[in-house]
């Protein structure tokens, strides 16, 4: 989940996450401020997140989420794994801890570029924008897109004059989405 702060969960086939890791430059008190448990639903970990991103002052002014999703199981239902966070997050988007609608975009890879993206130190899902950006010839380092928030990216990606950028990255979704990105 991105954000402003970047943090990473695993989850088992019951929906509950079993483990969480922040990804830098993400602070170790934003996590702390989440209070989390093993084996937490999803729901109460993204409700925990955005209660947390809120406190710290980054759910104003129509916020969006970046969501990267790997499957490391690759005998499991991608598809309806990803509708199911999805669908979550949707429910999310409306409820009492954000109380404004936020965008949520979800982006996939797999497990060879997220291993890459962690090396670097980067959430999987910025890193797939970052080489997406630098194949169109986009002039940002992964330095700059690790300090950006999504939105701070699509907003330097939608003024940049270099590239025509996907509709889905470019601009506000008015509904959540899934991105496929290429691998």
């Amino acid at each position: 989940m991105d954000l402003k702060a970047s943090l990473e969960a695993s989850l088992n086939d019951s929906m509950q996450v079993i483990s969480w890791t922040p990804i830098p430059p993400t602070d170790e008190t934003f996590v702390d401020e989440m209070n989390l448990t093993p084996f937490i639903s999803f729901t109460l970990f993204a409700q925990k997140y955005l209660a947390a991103s809120k406190k710290q002052g980054h759910l104003q002014e129509q916020p969006e989420v970046l969501m990267s999703l790997t499957m490391v199981d690759e005998q499991k239902d991608a598809q309806a794994f990803r509708m199911t966070i999805q669908n979550e997050m949707e429910k999310l988007s409306n409820s009492e801890v954000v109380q404004e609608p936020i965008a949520v975009t979800t982006m996939s890879t797999n497990n060879e570029r997220r291993m890459e993206a962690l090396e670097k130190g980067v959430s999987p899902a910025k890193y797939m924008l970052f080489l997406s950006a630098s194949r169109h010839q986009v002039p940002f380092t992964l330095q700059e897109f690790k300090a950006l928030s999504f939105k701070e990216i699509k907003k330097q990606l939608a003024n940049s004059k270099e590239t025509a950028w996907p509709w889905s990255v470019a601009n506000t979704p008015e509904k959540n989405l899934i991105i496929e990105a290429t691998p």
